[in-house]
């Protein structure tokens, strides 16, 4: 049955297909709602059952029909349930495919997922649901925005814990026009990881859903979006006979969950192989291999977004690490980049991209994408002073900045703690404590946490000697709590990076548990106080 509703709004789906795999005819469209020229149909036909697809009861996959972008949720359901079922087999297996005019995959596929789940809940007998389904995709996808519409779905920290810090080596692989496949069975954690690296490229898939919501500054500035798909053929999934097509090809980005593909000749065709199922890169150029290796500066960068994500993973409420804040990371890379690259190419500048690996800027320099941008931003003077022009994991704020606002944030817990523990023991809170009211406060939570606090002043304090100028002399009344203030102070004047673990465990302790801590401060107010006047 081919149909169409002409007046339903389809800036976004154009088509509603179903696809069924016939015993002996393979993979026909049997029904489509809406507008698909008739050139494409072999194509989405053929895409929407991907190589392998009968291993699994369920899965979806993303491809590309033409200038189209298509979603495809596939099922089997027993053939004793679906009357009249046209199969020898013990199953039907049929595919719902979305057709859209832009690659809004993440948020159709939630919306397209549920729709199948109710057609085969029907027994595959109530077309309503689907022309049910495609009369009200369109306006309630237009309700949420074209922002929201772009990133809906898409688990930035999902490909962040897949992939670790090979998230940036691929992240950088893209912008070089390499040849480049994602291999996964289900085909979905192929089609899903990509999806994901293409998308934290800034506004560049966001570009093709709605131009005019595209961050006009950052255009103007930056040169927004990165044309890296300019010359680079992308599909989200071919077949395995689509493969020969891309011989020709000089940069491509695709993907499979054909075996032959990573086992075959087809191999040879691709400068990188991605298998998302053992999250592993096979490199089949030694240029291309050498060139995407991390800089110092790179590896600084990923293992902060790797650190903070896992720190989310454990707690959700935290902002650094969430989905949304991987993404903004990944902008600023991007942006601290090209500013790098403009000066750079000034007589004026003093940058250089060899702090994201020379190797990798030489590469990159000489693809169309990096000519289209610098044609496309704005001048020096202004690109810089938008970002600087260094590894943007140098623009991070500083160690003693980041320990200050950590104990500023958590102050007001540390006072409750301060205000029971000082009730308990007759205290008055606003002057300093005498050591008896020390020794009586330390035996509330016990000499492990004591001991323990001891041991983390002792590995910072060796962990910065060589790293950092003395602290300035502090006079300290009660001798007793001279290492606890000494190892604030250290923690303080910290700048490096490189102490940053121990800084954390000794904050962690000295926030929560410290009782040195508790009985030097006297009070929250006299805390607040002592940390404003902090460098």
């Amino acid at each position: 049955l081919f149909c169409s509703i002409m007046e339903v709004n389809r800036r976004f789906v154009t088509a509603l297909c179903v696809v069924h795999f016939h015993d002996t005819k393979g993979d026909v469209l049997e029904w489509v709602l809406g507008d698909l020229p008739e050139s494409l149909r072999e194509t989405v036909s053929s895409r929407a059952l991907p190589d392998q697809a009968d291993s699994f009861p369920n899965d979806h996959v993303f491809f590309k029909a033409g200038d189209l972008y298509c979603v495809s949720c596939y099922a089997q359901k027993p053939a004793s349930e679906v009357p009249g079922a046209d199969t020898t087999r013990h199953v039907v297996q049929k595919a719902i495919v979305a057709v859209a005019t832009a690659p809004i995959f993440s948020s159709l596929l939630h919306t397209l997922q549920a729709a199948t789940d109710d057609y085969f809940a029907s027994g595959l007998a109530n077309r309503n649901i689907l022309t049910n389904y495609f009369q009200s995709v369109n306006s309630e996808l237009e309700a949420l925005g074209p922002l929201y519409v772009w990133l809906n779905g898409i688990s930035f920290c999902s490909l962040v814990e897949t992939f670790q810090e090979n998230t940036l080596v691929l992240f950088k692989a893209m912008w070089l026009e390499k040849k480049i496949a994602f291999y996964g069975t289900p085909q979905s954690l192929a089609a899903d990881s990509m999806f994901a690296l293409l998308s934290l490229f800034p506004d560049l898939l966001l570009s093709a859903i709605s131009p005019e919501a595209v961050n006009a500054e950052d255009a103007k500035i930056f040169g927004f979006p990165l044309q890296i798909l300019s010359k680079t053929k992308w599909h989200p999934y071919l077949a395995l006979q689509d493969f020969e097509s891309l011989k020709q090809e000089n940069s491509f980005i695709v993907g499979t969950s054909n075996d032959l593909v990573i086992q075959g000749s087809q191999l040879n065709q691709c400068d990188l192989i991605v298998n998302a199922n053992e999250r592993t890169l096979t490199w089949n150029d030694a240029v291309v291999k050498e060139a995407c290796e991390l800089s110092s500066l790179d590896n600084d960068f990923i293992q902060k977004v790797i650190k903070h994500v896992n720190r989310h993973k454990a707690n959700p409420s935290l902002e650094k690490g969430s989905s949304a804040w991987v993404h903004s990371m990944f902008n600023n890379y991007t942006k601290s980049c090209i500013s790098v690259a403009v000066d750079a190419r000034s007589p004026l500048g003093v940058a250089s991209l060899d702090t994201f690996n020379k190797k990798w800027a030489d590469e990159w320099t000489a693809t169309v994408n990096y000519s289209h941008m610098i044609k496309s931003t704005a001048d020096r003077d202004t690109v810089i002073k938008a970002i600087l022009p260094q590894h943007y994991i140098l623009d991070l704020p500083t160690m003693p900045e980041k320990i200050q606002d950590r104990v500023k944030g958590e102050i007001s817990v540390v006072g409750d703690i301060l205000d029971e523990a000082f009730k308990s023991t007759g205290t008055d809170p606003h002057v300093f404590v005498a050591p008896e009211a020390v020794a009586k406060f330390a035996s509330l939570v016990g000499q492990k946490v004591e001991e323990k606090v001891e041991h983390v002043a002792h590995q910072v304090s060796e962990s910065i000697k060589t790293n950092v100028p003395p602290p300035q002399a502090v006079e300290i009344k009660d001798p007793a709590l001279a290492g606890v203030v000494d190892m604030l102070s250290g923690i303080f004047a910290a700048a490096s990076d490189a102490v940053e673990t121990a800084v954390d465990v000794a904050a962690n302790t000295v926030l929560d548990a410290s009782i040195q801590f508790s009985a030097s401060m006297g009070s929250k107010q006299w805390a607040g106080e002592k940390l404003e006047n902090k460098p």
